[in-house]
């Protein structure tokens, strides 16, 4: 088969997108690889509009409420409630494999038929222990099983009970417990709850939040495809009952008890990088990070991920730059695009931007640059503020607000031979004053981020290599 025309462009014999290049063709004569670069995924259309971004809702004219496979009704009880959302789960993993393949590799399962179980029973060491569920999974005559324990809302995992899990599992022979709560974790190693390391060493012990499954299960659903209508049914049943607030399988939605503390903390010039409220909000901050990466791989069915502190010492560091200027960090990475997305927030000024820098072409004059990229912004507002960075300097720039570029360049053009490195764009709006509801600050950023990738992420181009 011949390969596909390609722009030159977009084509190169190494591929210089650090990844991003997905399909390859080879030449029968010269077995020379063309590697196209994966194109950005747009973000569905109707996101302002949807109950949760992981929740397709077709609309009903009449305003009556569909029947329900799993009706979300309110229980009586925290245990009633976290009991059906572990018979649920665990009944659409087993007879959705597209879905359960998904989940179990998330929690480090290998793939092949996915059987699940609900209030197993067990004796040990004279008690009485009932995990919510169990997942078993058969690959020819290996089998890989584990102990799932459920919490739901504002549940808190228990160290002793899943010590005594661990113990158990371990006596089993079995490989994994896995706990699976509405704490989204900022960091792939890290629990929930802390136990003794040495019940880790033969047993594996996982952690998966509900908004990871809903973005798996969104993922599989929209983007992924089932090719049974009868399990797409029940899929879709899944996401209409997890997204339900009734439910318990919450998504992130609130920056935390010490939220107002360290705000008024960073106003006051009071806030010390030691406190402990000051390391839980860049905890917090990163959680964020996470939710926004599974939402936006909902949305736009790509694989985006988040990246916070990946050690000590730059948590250490991040707590000390929000105490001193209010200010936080996170990227998203995001496949197909040209550069990482920066997501920011001041709590000095009350602000969050989002931004993306980006190489300008390496030839052409200035000018011809900056056209270049305003005819890329058609969907902007005129309010992103564009910035060109000058070539042969890390400080020297110009920016200027797009709407006053569309009219006149002149704002960012460097001083007379001078060349352009690369071009900055930002969009700023002003943050959210609650902790959470939709007027909150994490609903703020999290249309921010949105609109920023709706309008200059999913536009921009990378500039030709020539």
């Amino acid at each position: 088969m011949q390969p596909e025309a390609v722009d030159s462009r977009e084509a190169s014999v190494v591929d210089e997108s650090g990844g991003t290049g997905e399909d390859t063709s080879v030449t029968d004569e010269n077995r020379v690889s063309i590697r196209r670069r994966k194109r950005v995924a747009r973000i569905a259309a109707d996101w302002r509009t949807r109950h949760s971004p992981y929740l397709v809702s077709p609309e009903n004219a009449d305003g009556w409420t569909r029947a329900r496979l799993f009706p979300a009704v309110r229980s009586s009880t925290t245990t009633e409630q976290e009991m059906r959302a572990a018979s649920v789960a665990l009944a659409v993993m087993a007879i959705v494999p597209e879905l359960g393949k998904q989940i179990v590799g998330l929690v480090g399962g290998p793939r092949g038929k996915i059987e699940c179980y609900t209030e197993v029973r067990f004796t040990h060491a004279d008690q009485d222990l009932r995990p919510d569920g169990l997942i078993r999974v058969t690959r020819g005559d290996k089998q890989w099983t584990a102990l799932v324990e459920v919490k739901t809302g504002k549940g808190v995992m228990k160290a002793e009970q899943i010590d005594a899990y661990l113990k158990l599992a371990r006596v089993k022979s079995f490989d994994a417990v896995v706990t699976v709560s509405c704490d989204i974790m900022p960091a792939p190693d890290e629990l929930p709850v802390a136990v003794d390391a040495r019940h880790t060493r033969s047993v594996a012990l996982q952690h998966i939040s509900w908004e990871e499954i809903l973005a798996a299960a969104a993922l599989v659903s929209a983007h992924g495809g089932v090719d049974d209508r009868t399990r797409a049914g029940v899929l879709a049943e899944f996401l209409r009952y997890g997204c339900d607030s009734r439910s318990g399988m919450c998504s992130f939605d609130d920056m935390g008890k010490h939220w107002v503390k360290v705000r008024s903390g960073v106003k006051d010039s009071t806030l010390s990088p030691g406190e402990v409220a000051t390391a839980e909000i860049c905890r917090r901050f990163d959680q964020l990070g996470m939710h926004l990466a599974l939402q936006l791989s909902a949305l736009t069915g790509q694989q985006v991920t988040a990246r916070g502190a990946s050690a000590h010492v730059d948590a250490v560091s991040r707590a000390k730059q929000l105490a001193d200027s209010g200010e936080l960090f996170g990227t998203l990475r995001i496949p197909g695009t040209v550069s990482l997305v920066v997501y920011h927030a001041n709590l000095a000024r009350e602000r969050i931007s989002c931004s993306m820098t980006m190489p300008a072409p390496r030839s052409g004059r200035p000018v011809t640059k900056v056209n270049w990229l305003i005819r890329q912004l058609d969907e902007a507002p005129p309010a992103l503020r564009v910035t060109g960075h000058q070539l042969g300097s890390r400080t020297e720039s110009a920016s200027a607000l797009l709407g006053g570029l569309r009219d006149d360049v002149a704002a960012i053009l460097p001083p007379a031979g001078k060349d352009i490195r690369e071009f900055t764009m930002t969009m700023e709006v002003a943050m959210g004053s609650k902790r959470s509801t939709d007027k909150g600050f994490v609903h703020a950023m999290t249309n921010l981020v949105n609109d920023f990738y709706e309008a200059v992420v999913a536009s921009v181009k990378p500039a030709p290599r020539t």
